[in-house]
Formats: C-alpha cells, structure tokens, sequence
C-alpha cells in the first residue's frame, strides 16, 4: 500500500548473528519494527535483497527475505522467510511461513526476484562444491524441494546481481554470459513451465558511435524496458510486449551512471 519501507540489516554490528528486517513508517519517517530473521541473510546486491510480492494462500502481502541454513554436519541449504507484511493481520510483522530448498551446498545467494503473485522464486546462488551459479525455482504453493539449473544451460552469466520477473509475472529477465564486449539482456517465458525458463528473446541494443551495451542493471515497467549501459553511461529504452516486440526505441547519453530504478 506504499505506507511503509522495509529494509534488511545484520544487526547492531554489520558481521553479527542476528539478521533482521526493519520496518518505517512512510507517513512520518517513524522506525516501527525490528524482525528477527533467523539464518537470514542479505544478498551482495540490496536492491535484490528483499522481496514484495503476495501471499498465495491468503492473498495479502508479504516480503520474501532469504537465508541459508546450515544442518549438524553443514551441509548449507537455502531458505526463504515468507513475512506478513499486512497491517490488519494478527501476524503482522512476523515471520509466518520458512521454506528449504532441499539442499546441501547453497554457498551464497545472490540475487533474487518472487514472481508478483508470490507462487514462484527465482534466486541465483553459488554451489559450494562445484562453485558455479546457479538458479533455485521455489515453487511457493506445491512446496516440494526447489527445482535447480544451471546458469549455463540458460545461456546466461553464472552471477546474476540482477534478477527480475516483469510486473505481469510472465517473463524471467536474465543477463547473458559476458561476450562481444557487452552483456545482452536475455527475456524467458514463465507462463508455459515456471519451473523450466523458455527463451522468448535476446535483447542487445545500440549505442550509437559506442561499443556494444553493457546492459547490467534495467527493469521493466508497463510495456517498456529501461536500461542502463554502463559502457557510454546510456540510458536505453526498449518496447517489452512478449513474445516478440521488444524492439529499442532511445538511447539517452549521460554523463555517468551507475544503478537504474524508474517511477
């Protein structure tokens, strides 16, 4: 409802063992709330460390803040913390659902993104044994352990600081692996199999009388998608109307920028 601002911290001092959300108050800029998230943790990333999305079994709304929790023999699996973000729920700011993966070497999260219904998360994490990236598909309602890919066998970059599901919850946005000196934003469909990524598009812009995009951080409002090269410091905009438009429409030159969020 736009009233108040959640925010993740490590505590009172930054390396300590009581991870927690915080809670303001918008209206006046009051702090509200102190969360405890047991095995919480933030990725590297803070604008992908912390999720808005619905609950799918109550439909009011919740944050979804990740963690990894470490067995007897530590084994590193990862979690999701489902809070109840609705001020009129007797569980209002409190943890009321935490969901495993079903694993046993989630080294570090990422990034992540829950799709806007709440039924599905997306989060990149790094596997202990074999270090590379991969990709966790939480699926909310059916539970069950999360359905893991590797971030090779979509075609894109093991590291992802920058994963989003578009507004409508129909489309995946990932970066491609780094090539021809620029990174492409590559768009799958996650009507069809939410647990299985189709590729619909690779999405590459121009920059003219520049080097090929650098397309690092972006996001997609409405039927557009925004993009920051930070190659020439261009801000790009693309038409984002799936299966096949998503043709650029601008390319704004800045000075310098570096991070992108549109109203």
């Amino acid at each position: 409802d736009g009233a108040e601002l959640y925010g993740f911290s490590y505590g009172p001092a930054y390396w300590g063992q009581s991870p927690e959300a915080l809670e303001w108050k918008l209206a006046n800029g009051s702090f509200q709330a102190t969360i405890p998230v047991p095995n919480g943790t933030a990725p590297p990333n803070e604008t992908n460390g912390i999720q808005v999305a619905v609950n799918p079994f109550t439909q009011g709304p919740i944050l979804y803040v990740p963690g990894i929790y470490y067995d007897t023999q530590g084994n590193a699996d990862l979690q999701l913390n489902m809070i109840d973000t609705n001020t009129a729920s007797p569980t209002f700011n409190t943890i009321i659902n935490t969901i495993n993966a079903g694993l046993t070497s989630g080294c570090e999260i990422v990034s992540f993104a829950a799709t806007p219904n709440g039924n599905y998360v997306y989060m990149n994490y790094i596997d202990c044994n074999s270090g590379l990236g991969m990709l966790a598909i939480f699926d909310i309602v059916n539970g069950g352990p999360a359905t893991v890919l590797t971030m090779s066998s979509l075609g894109v970059d093991d590291i992802q600081y920058n994963v989003q599901v578009s507004p409508d919850g129909g489309a995946l946005l990932l970066h491609a692996s780094y090539g021809s000196g620029g990174y492409d934003i590559m768009v799958f469909n996650i009507i069809t199999n939410p647990r299985s990524p189709a590729l619909l598009a690779t999405i590459t812009g121009n920059v003219p009388g520049a080097a090929p995009p650098y397309l690092y951080y972006f996001q997609v409002v409405g039927n557009r998608l925004f993009a920051l090269d930070s190659n020439s410091g261009s801000a790009l905009a693309f038409n984002f109307v799936p299966p096949s438009n998503f043709s650029q429409l601008a390319a704004y030159p800045l000075t310098s920028a570096y991070g992108l969020t549109v109203s």
